[in-house]
């Protein structure tokens, strides 16, 4: 595997593949000052030019580029690493989902391509994660919830059951989403925001309970 990025995102995604027991080749980065440093032993040794030498049946990837590069924008960055994603699979280039050894994920759940789920994660029956989702660090989804594609809920989000949350939408760090409870695409939801009614496509919320932000 070839790991895509070399920062703060990255060393987590590489923890975890060195976990899973899957063997690094190098990492990649836009960044020339990071050519040859090595994150958890592992080598960066360019950009994604490094792909173009390589054959997509022998390699699989992952992104390690961070969904908070963007500063205060943080859909942006998601919308980057889905359209580097798409780039890559119609390339042949295949994204195994990566699920920590210490995470819980029950059989019947659908996860996507991609998808990168971390320690400490619990995701119950019934649930769909969509592709290149990010479950960070002691996450807890409940039944039946529906995780869309490019998604980044970061450590300690609770999701109640049956919740949604449409695609490239951030939910910050302990934030909570009561059961049955939609959040649409692109949406923004601070760190411990408690959000118990819908939340529309592209808003920023914060506060318990959540209210859309000022600008």
């Amino acid at each position: 595997m070839i790991i895509l990025g070399a920062g703060g995102h990255a060393k987590v995604v590489l923890s975890v593949v060195q976990e899973l027991g899957i063997n690094v080749l190098c990492l990649t980065d836009s960044d020339p000052s990071k050519y040859g440093d090595k994150v958890l032993g592992v080598e960066v040794e360019g950009g994604d030019e490094i792909l173009s030498n390589i054959n997509p049946d022998n390699v699989d990837l992952a992104i390690g580029i961070g969904a908070c590069s963007g500063g205060k924008d943080l859909i942006t960055p998601l919308k980057r690493r889905f359209s580097i994603f798409l780039d890559l699979a119609k390339k042949g280039f295949a994204f195994p989902a990566l699920i920590h050894p210490n995470a819980w994920v029950a059989n019947d759940c659908s996860i996507g391509q991609g998808a990168q789920i971390f320690a400490g994660a619990i995701i119950q029956p019934g649930c769909s994660i969509g592709d290149l989702a990010i479950i960070n660090t002691k996450v807890s989804i409940d039944h039946d919830s529906n995780i869309g594609k490019a998604v980044h809920l970061a450590p300690g989000v609770t999701c109640g059951g049956s919740t949604k949350v449409g695609g490239n939408s951030y939910i910050g760090i302990g934030a909570t989403i009561l059961n049955n409870i939609r959040v649409g695409q692109g949406a923004v939801v601070a760190a411990g925001s408690l959000v118990n009614s819908y939340i529309s496509d592209g808003t920023k919320v914060s506060g318990t309970p959540a209210r859309v932000m000022t600008p």
